[in-house]
């Protein structure tokens, strides 16, 4: 595949899940910390 850093994957992951908490309103890192 293209060679991304692991650092533009850090990333990517990081805006997908911010996309996702944003996605989501009921989403709480609490919620997330207990499984």
């Amino acid at each position: 595949m293209v060679n991304i850093g692991r650092r533009s994957a850090a990333r990517y992951l990081c805006y997908t899940f911010l996309i996702f908490v944003i996605a989501d309103p009921s989403f709480s890192p609490s919620r997330l910390a207990s499984g």
